[in-house]
């Protein structure tokens, strides 16, 4: 609605004065809407700039950090095979809270983690778990970038998995 004329707002065809005046009103509402949420990125650059320029000086990471890393560590070619490989003889069981709650990055890491749990010699050497917890009525959603529709997929994802490696695979509704 930039340059356009507050009165040219009001001026919709048909209908009643209440459907045209709140037609009007949603129309000034997402303008000033709008206008706020420029000035507030306008407010964010400067700190997320000197955020960004403080983690460098530091070398140091936050918690999206630690899991982007982790999940390039963890699935980048040419690197991620010797990770894996170097956790692979100790690593047998993995427990996800709160997995309703999950980012797809971090099912990323968990798949890359688990993926030899179900598939080859990992799944005779000896018995390895996934024990994963969550209710999607629970979630906190956009939560750290959550996904609560992806805590079914992955479910169905690792149920098939598990039942094409003979395995056990149990879900428990409480």
């Amino acid at each position: 609605f930039v340059g356009t004329p507050v009165d040219d707002l009001f001026a919709i065809p048909g209908g009643t004065e209440t459907t045209r005046f709140l037609a009007g009103l949603d129309a000034l509402n997402a303008a000033a809407l709008r206008d706020r949420t420029l000035t507030l990125l306008e407010m964010a650059a400067p700190l997320l700039d000197a955020h960004a320029k403080e983690k460098r000086i530091r070398a140091g990471l936050d918690f999206d950090d630690l899991i982007l890393e982790t999940r390039s560590l963890l699935t980048r070619a040419g690197l991620a095979e010797w990770v894996l490989y170097k956790l692979d003889g100790g690593l047998s069981h993995v427990l996800l809270d709160e997995a309703q709650d999950t980012s797809p990055d971090q099912w990323q890491i968990v798949n890359a983690l688990v993926a030899e749990f179900f598939t080859g010699t990992g799944t005779a050497e000896f018995i390895r778990t996934l024990f994963v917890v969550g209710d999607e009525k629970q979630s906190i959603y956009s939560f750290q970038g959550a996904d609560p529709a992806r805590f079914g997929i992955m479910g169905e994802q690792f149920a098939e998995l598990v039942t094409a490696a003979k395995q056990n695979w149990r879900r428990v509704e409480m």
